[in-house]
């Protein structure tokens, strides 16, 4: 009786196993056709669309002679460009999950279906190819999945040790590049602490070139709109660097430690912009080379003063506008902020704006624009608000497929195990 109980059992998970398979067969089939292919390159043409450096090269293509039917053609070739390395990686994890849901059907086939016929070499047969499997899905989740043991992997300086207490969200930078090369390839990021030093993709945008990787902006100008609220270095050259800018007494000694049998130290400065803050004055320019001039002028304070990249935004100026900004939860892709205006203003976060990040504003979406380059702003009414930036990025499904296939199906097997033996012990 608890036999058959058990056998209906069995029966009822291996046809959701079976379904689990198809749907991801499905998915991979569906990525290998191309299914998805015009959807992941329409969302790169807003992205395209965004950046306001392809707003002037249309208009230099159209005083070229250029059509807009060439125009359009044009875009669209350099969408279909970016949006290239996403299909392979999606068509990449679908197959691999494809491949890995039709050996575990198998496997339980063999296991249950034929476990009478199933001698003491077939098992050790079964078991070692369902070992393989689940390492190889243990390395995955390790690797894609789970938080990596920094602690046991690679060590922990005593500068980022005590980097770790500091209040977040904040970023740091280095001055001397080639004596911290493990700790921005490696260590920042794996311990958590965000580096301006460190870049966010392989091929940066012609924006991010300019703010990050040119000398269009002063070092202090960049660390101050880049929420840099630590810099590391050798100490006598960074009291020396910080001396020839101008900008000593904007830098407080935060923590002084060795480093390769010499002093070096963690200066915190005081002036830097917080991640969340609000201004009530602004003024509108599109022209890149205009903005970024505005905003490495000495006289230019982004504490009050921000540059709006958006035409469809009004200028405005207030001799007394005040604000309070209070950051509820911080999280990279989501920030809740308590905010209070005495008049209406723009509510600024220190992060590139991309189509897929979303704001609300007391709980209702608002639209987000580009400014200071670097950051995206909401215009916000007078009074107490709550205000939330999250990114929600549509391509959700590969994310899905990535994160839940691949943490699904090692339990799967690890319940197929188990119920084969329990079948197993009960026939016997």
């Amino acid at each position: 009786m608890f036999l058959n109980k058990l056998e209906k059992k069995i029966r009822v998970f291996f046809i959701t196993w079976i379904a689990f398979a198809a749907i991801i067969i499905l998915i991979a089939a569906l990525a290998h056709l191309g299914a998805f292919n015009s959807r992941i390159s329409n969302i790169k043409i807003e992205e395209i669309k965004a950046n306001p450096q392809l707003a002037a090269a249309v208009q230099l293509w159209r005083k070229q002679g250029a059509t807009e039917n060439q125009i359009e053609q044009q875009v669209l070739k350099i969408a279909d460009g970016q949006a290239a390395p996403a299909i392979a990686v999606m068509k990449k994890a679908s197959f691999r999950a494809a491949v890995i849901a039709v050996i575990s059907c198998v496997l339980f086939y063999f296991l249950f279906v034929k476990i009478k016929n199933i001698n003491q070499q077939k098992i050790l047969i079964v078991a070692a190819i369902i070992g393989l499997l689940l390492i190889d899905q243990v390395y995955i989740a390790h690797k894609y999945i789970m938080a990596e043991p920094t602690e046991l992997t690679l060590h922990k300086p005593e500068a980022i040790a005590k980097l770790l207490t500091a209040e977040k969200p904040f970023r740091v930078s280095v001055v001397d590049k080639a004596a911290y090369n493990l700790w921005v390839t490696s260590l920042f990021k794996l311990h958590g602490i965000e580096c301006i030093e460190v870049p966010a993709d392989s091929r940066p945008s012609p924006l991010r070139k300019i703010f990050f990787y040119s000398n269009a902006i002063s070092p202090v100008k960049r660390w101050q709109y880049s929420n840099v609220k630590y810099i590391l270095g050798h100490r006598r050259d960074m009291e020396l660097f910080l001396g020839r800018l101008g900008v000593r007494d904007d830098f407080a000694l935060f923590y002084s430690y060795d480093l390769n049998g010499q002093k070096h130290a963690v200066y915190e400065y005081k002036n830097t912009l917080p991640r969340v803050y609000a201004v009530g004055n602004w003024i509108v320019l599109t022209n890149t080379e205009e903005a970024v001039k505005v905003m490495n002028s000495p006289s230019t304070d982004p504490r009050k003063t921000a540059v709006v990249m958006d035409n469809s935004i009004s200028e405005q100026s207030l001799s007394n506008f005040s604000s309070s900004v209070k950051i509820d939860s911080y999280e990279p892709e989501e920030i809740k902020a308590s905010i209070t205006l005495s008049a209406p203003g723009i509510v600024a976060l220190i992060t590139e704006p991309a189509p897929d990040w979303k704001v609300k504003v007391d709980g209702k979406e608002k639209e987000i624009f580009r400014c200071n380059l670097m950051h995206q702003g909401v215009l916000v009414q007078a009074g107490n608000h709550s205000v939330e930036f999250y990114f929600a990025p549509r391509e959700f499904w590969v994310r899905a497929l990535h994160k839940y296939a691949y943490a699904a199906l090692p339990v799967l097997l690890i319940i197929s195990i188990a119920l084969a033996f329990l079948s197993r012990k009960n026939i016997k």
